[in-house]
């Protein structure tokens, strides 16, 4: 089932997933796919572009979990996976990366009680703690094939005892 929405949109977002449930019944994974390549340094960016790169995709990651929650709480609990795709960009956005990362422990704590759980996967670093290259950055491809097997695996009986986690998938 497709259905066309703007996450960032809250009326939009509670539609969808009200179509959704409609269609094959409520969810019970809500899986978000979040950009983070940034367009440039800090310093060159306008005021409309920090915004593209930060706030759109953090607001429609936001609206779309609670698009979900209700449906999950009814049922008993459910799975919230963010995939951050960085693999293969030459420049990340850091701000972004924490920002889900920090949503997503929000999440975890929160949700927890309620049977729902949270995580994040990443890339790994570009650079270590000291500035340096850490090691080869994944491919796209390699990147997507971790994090599609991460993600059965998060949504199996296996994890039920885990939220909060952040991921760095995508090494060979």
């Amino acid at each position: 089932m497709a259905v066309r929405t703007d996450w960032t949109d809250a009326a939009s977002a509670d539609a969808a997933i009200g179509q959704v449930s409609a269609g094959l019944g409520d969810p019970s994974v809500l899986l978000t796919v979040v950009p983070v390549a940034g367009p440039g340094q800090l310093h060159a960016l306008s005021q409309e572009q920090w915004t593209d790169t930060t706030a759109v995709p953090l607001r429609a990651v936001f609206l779309a979990c609670q698009a979900v929650l209700d449906p999950m709480i009814k049922n008993g609990g459910g799975r919230i996976i963010t995939v951050a795709d960085a693999a293969g960009a030459e420049t990340e956005n850091a701000t972004v990366r924490t920002a889900l990362e920090g949503l997503t422990r929000t999440m975890a704590l929160e949700l927890a009680p309620l049977g729902i759980t949270a995580h994040l996967l990443t890339a790994p670093l570009p650079v270590d703690q000291l500035g340096t290259r850490a090691g080869r950055i994944p491919t796209a491809a390699e990147f997507s094939a971790q994090a599609a097997r991460t993600v059965v695996m998060l949504t199996g009986t296996a994890a039920d005892p885990l939220t909060g986690q952040a991921l760095r998938v995508g090494t060979p």
